[in-house]
């Protein structure tokens, strides 16, 4: 601001000398002048008069400074050109540097708009939902050893829909050894870098889905701050595959063949039922102890919840297939206690 005064002071003066020049080429004029030891700042640093400029003072109410003192001060030259009555001033141009100032300063303006239209757009969760999902797909590839075929996602930034798939024709195997919490924790990453690139109260839902099979294998949801909701009830293996399972690696139970095991109901509650030939097996079943028929019954059960949930409650019969007795009954439900009943007195 200073710098600005100074400048408008000299081009006063040589306002002033022109137009004095233009209505008196030659000759004197007196004036009354006030002379009251006058401080020049030039940038903020005092200016050290110089006798031989002569020294400002106030005619007329304005204030008249030597234009050599006042241009030297803000690094100019000035000269006397005598043949043509004519003072030129040369040098750097404080006026150039107001320019260049200024062109630095809306340089300045236009990157902080563009960083408030990026804070804009991050705090209104503008960010595309493609870029959101081709970041998911690269950074979440594998569940485990199962690998991801694909995060599809869909919604805005108020509520998002996840599609993640799987292909079990190539993972089944892979998908059964993942425990509930392998699972749970690679949908609560996903959901919070969702959330975490939109707003806390984002509501997410979403499912793993077997392409092979297209049956869903999970369902997920988060609704803003609430806890994640995570459903593994869905399986990947249908009960009829399952049974095909059991009966190949429980075709023995000790030195008793296991005739068949047929499987019924679904993924919530599975009715087992084993069938052994006590015609051709009577004293084999007489030799069994009771933990021996409870660790196969445990075993049995256990390879259901595993597959489907810990939820599942699992009820079921060992039966004779040449009497048509029912040898053994048993139940478990949920995360409850197994319960094994004998009814074969008269076999053992």
């Amino acid at each position: 601001m200073k710098k600005r005064i100074i400048i408008g002071l000299l081009a006063l003066t040589v306002v002033l000398v022109m137009a004095a020049t233009a209505w008196a080429t030659y000759g004197t004029v007196p004036i009354n002048a006030t002379y009251r030891n006058i401080v020049i700042m030039a940038n903020g640093n005092a200016v050290t008069a110089d006798a031989t400029y002569g020294e400002p003072f106030i005619y007329n109410e304005r204030t008249y400074i030597p234009i050599r003192m006042a241009a030297e001060a803000l690094g100019l030259s000035v000269n006397w050109l005598d043949y043509a009555n004519m003072v030129t001033i040369t040098g750097s141009s404080s006026a150039q540097e107001v320019a260049d100032l200024k062109l630095q300063i809306q340089q300045k303006d236009a990157e902080n708009a563009s960083l408030r239209d990026r804070i804009a757009s991050l705090e209104s969760g503008s960010a595309d939902l493609g870029d959101l999902e081709d970041t998911l797909v690269s950074d979440y590839d594998t569940l485990g050893d199962v690998d991801i075929d694909d995060i599809t996602l869909g919604g805005d930034e108020d509520n998002v829909d996840v599609t993640i798939d799987v292909d079990l024709a190539d993972f089944d195997s892979e998908w059964a050894d993942l425990s509930d919490s392998d699972i749970k924790n690679f949908i609560e990453d996903i959901v919070s870098d969702i959330q975490s690139e939109y707003s806390e109260d984002t509501v997410v839902d979403g499912v793993i889905t077997d392409i092979d099979s297209g049956d869903d294998l999970v369902d997920f949801t988060k609704d803003g701050t609430d806890d994640l909701v995570v459903d593994i009830s869905a399986s990947s293996t249908d009960i009829s595959d399952l049974e095909s399972t059991l009966v190949s690696d429980y075709d023995t139970l000790v030195a008793v063949d296991i005739d068949d095991i047929s499987l019924s109901g679904d993924e919530d509650d599975v009715d087992v039922s084993i069938d052994v030939d006590l015609g051709t097996d009577v004293i084999e079943w007489a030799d069994l102890s009771d933990s021996d028929i409870e660790n196969f019954i445990d075993d049995i059960v256990s390879d259901i919840q595993n597959e489907y949930s810990e939820d599942t409650v699992v009820t079921g019969v060992i039966a004779d297939s040449d009497s048509g007795d029912d040898l053994v009954r048993f139940s478990k439900d949920g995360a409850d206690a197994l319960d094994v009943n004998f009814y074969d007195e008269d076999y053992r």
